[in-house]
């Protein structure tokens, strides 16, 4: 089955450097928020980070469903390269 393969490949491809992103922005955001930032202002930090946060999340999603397309594309045209070529074969075969 190609499902547990297509898990894996987008664990291996998407989330797991998603979540390197977000360790490398939200800690250091939220040790700068409760160390240096007064508590009524918290929200203000996280809100300020979340913005650029959420457009790169948005940003890599794109990303991620046009490489989808692009190899969907490939895909389609090495089917029908495939074909093309098993079709020549036959027809040399017949002329044999």
């Amino acid at each position: 089955s190609k499902v547990p393969e297509a898990i894996t490949h987008r664990i291996g491809t998407g989330l797991l450097p998603i979540m390197y992103a977000n360790w490398m922005v939200w800690c250091p955001v939220q040790t700068i928020n409760f160390f240096l930032i007064p508590p009524q202002y918290w929200f203000l930090l996280v809100n300020a980070a979340a913005v650029p946060w959420t457009c790169y999340l948005a940003y890599k999603n794109v990303e991620q469903m046009e490489n989808r397309r692009l190899l969907s594309e490939e895909l389609k045209q090495i089917e029908e390269k495939e074909k093309l070529m098993k079709e020549y074969v036959a027809s040399k075969q017949t002329q044999s």
